[in-house]
C-alpha cells in the first residue's frame, strides 16, 4: 500500500489543491462544478476511484452539511 500524507510540504490539504489544478493528478474522468472524480494513482481495485467535493469540509464525510452530504452521496 502506498504511504501519503494527506497534506502538501506546505500544510496545504492535497484534495484542494488537487482540485485547483497546482498538483496534476492523470485519470480525471468526470467533474461538474461541485464535485470531482479521478482513477486512484496505486489502487487495490481495478478501476479504484476518488470522488471529492471541491469545498473543503474536512476529512470526515459525515460531518459535511446535510444538503452537502445529499449531493455527494445521490
Amino acid at each position: 500500500m502506498v504511504k501519503y500524507d494527506s497534506v502538501t510540504k506546505d500544510n496545504k490539504c492535497i484534495f484542494c489543491e488537487i482540485i485547483s489544478g497546482n498538483i496534476k493528478t492523470p485519470g480525471v474522468f468526470w467533474e461538474d462544478k461541485e464535485f470531482i472524480a479521478w482513477l486512484a494513482i496505486d489502487p487495490n481495485t481495478k478501476g479504484f476511484s476518488c470522488v471529492v467535493p471541491k469545498v473543503h469540509f474536512g476529512s470526515d464525510i459525515l460531518k459535511m452539511p446535510d444538503e452537502e452530504l445529499k449531493k455527494f452521496i445521490f
